[in-house]
């Protein structure tokens, strides 16, 4: 489809959301990655990633504040980690609850 605008011809592309909304208000997926292995339903999950979202953008932002690091890579790098962290602790809670991973008190 073609537009006239001011005798300039532009080609327009079908809508992405990614367009229109700022990065910011979109969850990521690793946000929805880390919500999704503690929930159980599509509302939940959303509001967890949204949490999330909001309380690594804020340590982010003061972390990277006084090295003077930039905002956006340090906030991917935390939830990266949380992400990370939050995999592995879940697998071992996983194998802990199955017996394959021995507890302190058992000989």
């Amino acid at each position: 489809m073609q537009i006239f605008a001011f005798g300039i011809n532009h080609q327009t592309a079908p809508l992405d959301i990614r367009e229109q909304v700022p990065s910011s208000m979109v969850p990521r997926e690793d946000l929805l990655l880390i919500a999704g292995q503690y929930t159980r339903t599509l509302a939940a999950m959303m509001l967890v990633a949204t949490l999330l979202g909001m309380i690594f953008t804020g340590a982010g932002l003061a972390l990277s504040y006084e090295p003077d690091l930039p905002a956006g890579a340090t906030i991917i790098l935390l939830a990266g980690v949380a992400y990370l962290c939050s995999a592995l602790g879940r697998g071992i809670w996983l194998l802990w609850r199955r017996g394959a991973v021995p507890s302190a008190g058992k000989p």
